[in-house]
């Protein structure tokens, strides 16, 4: 027997008006079979979806195959994994799972294998995107003026001051592209 601990993230991304820009795609929420609770609940939020699983399953293989087979059919991939050297049929794996198919394949984990453990943890993401993506907002609104202002008439020393602030703005809005960019992949 081996012991299979499975991450599995998924998202849920909400209203498509913010400012500067717009949310991920909105992603849906589905229903599990044998009355069991929805991982994955319908929100205007942006959330995070982290379900943690351990399984023992059969030394061959065939239910790790069976899994990934899964993870193909709902459009995810298997974004890390490891296998112990000390311990013996340990495997670890972190799969990105779009959140609309998330609930279906965690049913399908837990249908082939024995799930010794579960753990669903949420992170709501909504106000430090939100926030984000207003501060690049009334960035990107200063840099737009600032480059206004060079086709204006001023100073070769005004013209150099303009063009330091326009770099020190660029600077700041690569930053908040990377961070946007980050929180859109956890989305994804």
């Amino acid at each position: 027997v081996a012991v299979l601990a499975a991450a599995c993230i998924g998202c849920s991304s909400g209203d498509d008006s913010v400012p500067g820009g717009s949310y991920p795609e909105k992603g849906n929420s589905s229903s599990m079979t044998d009355n069991k609770e929805p991982i994955v609940t319908t929100t205007d939020r942006l959330v995070v979806y982290y379900v943690d699983l351990t399984l023992s399953v059969d030394d061959d293989g065939e239910q790790i195959k069976a899994i990934k087979v899964k993870l193909k059919e709902v459009g995810g991939y298997e974004a890390s994994s490891y296998a112990s050297g000390s311990r013996r049929g340990y495997y670890s794996y972190t799969f990105k799972v779009p959140t609309e198919k998330l609930d279906e394949f965690v049913n399908s984990i837990e249908s082939n294998g024995n799930v010794t453990d579960k753990t669903v943890r949420t992170e709501d993401i909504t106000d430090n995107y939100t926030v984000c993506a207003a501060k690049r907002k009334a960035l990107q609104e200063q840099y737009d003026s600032l480059k206004a202002m060079l086709e204006g008439e001023l100073t070769v020393e005004e013209k150099l001051k303009v063009n330091e602030q326009l770099m020190n703005i660029a600077t700041e809005l690569d930053k908040y592209d990377t961070i946007m960019s980050e929180y859109k992949n956890e989305l994804d």
